[in-house]
């Protein structure tokens, strides 16, 4: 039998004997083999991080209250595990006041440990210890760090998610970490990386 010449699939050239089971049967496990390496080409796909950038500043201005962030919001499915990385640019008022507080939530049965790892609010001297404290997904959890008087600062929020039975969002939300007129502001171009791993 002849085959073609990209995929290689088998069919009758004109001097083969006529055997009409026996070439359905070939070509049947040829197509079978390349849907494989699709499904196996897919999968890999699947594995491929997701990667949100911050298009345009957000502000929260005399709010402590935690609100979902406009754009850091990712799709995650049932049963998987997933590593979070991320680099955020932001400002606000002279330390104590304003800051930055931070928290996640997930779809139900989800776990998450994480920490955002930046300088901590409030402490003395102000803005030389960095806050490495290991978090989890509940909302009664949530990290702040602190701001510098318009000195822009970052972030890095990282961590684990692994879910259970349900799929859902992760959805990043945030809040100021004392209430201050002046805004604290998550800058353009910050971003989050979501890699699922399991």
């Amino acid at each position: 039998m002849a085959t073609t010449p990209v995929y290689g699939l088998h069919y009758p050239s004109l001097s083969d004997a006529p055997d009409v089971p026996q070439w359905m049967h070939d070509l049947a496990v040829d197509i079978e083999a390349q849907v494989a390496r699709v499904d196996a080409n897919f999968a890999l796909q699947t594995q491929l991080p997701v990667v949100i950038r911050k298009p345009a500043n957000e502000t929260v201005t005399s709010s402590t209250t935690l609100q979902n962030d406009d754009h850091f919001a990712f799709s995650v499915a049932a049963n998987a595990v997933y590593t979070l990385e991320s680099y955020i640019i932001y400002t606000g008022a002279a330390e104590p006041a304003g800051g930055l507080k931070m928290q996640f939530t997930g779809p139900a049965g989800a776990s998450m440990t994480w920490t955002n790892f930046g300088v901590n609010q409030a402490i003395s001297p102000t803005l030389l210890s960095y806050n490495v404290v290991a978090e989890s997904l509940a909302a009664g959890a949530p990290r702040t760090v602190g701001t510098n008087s318009g000195t822009a600062m970052t972030c890095h929020p990282t961590g684990t998610l692994v879910t259970s039975g349900t799929s859902g969002t992760l959805q990043f939300l945030w809040a100021q970490g004392a209430s201050n007129a002046t805004g604290t502001v998550i800058q353009a171009n910050s971003w989050m990386r979501l890699t699922k791993i399991a």
